[in-house]
């Protein structure tokens, strides 16, 4: 955590239109990851009932034919 203070420190006293370029990178970014992560998060739990379903049933089917 120290090195990143030290470094945006250190881009602003040398650059601040390099430390606003990634600034802003870091804020689209961030927002992008705030509004995506929910859906993906959805999905992937959709995802995961479905192959507890699958499993189950390809269980339920080697039992009653007696593998």
């Amino acid at each position: 955590m120290v090195t990143l203070f030290g470094t945006l420190i250190l881009m602003g006293v040398l650059d601040l239109v390099l430390l606003g370029t990634v600034a802003a990178a870091v804020a689209v970014v961030g927002v992008l990851f705030a509004v995506l992560m929910p859906g993906i998060a959805t999905a992937q739990q959709r995802a995961q009932e479905h192959l507890g379903r699958l499993g189950g049933n390809l269980e339920g089917r080697c039992a009653r034919s007696g593998r």
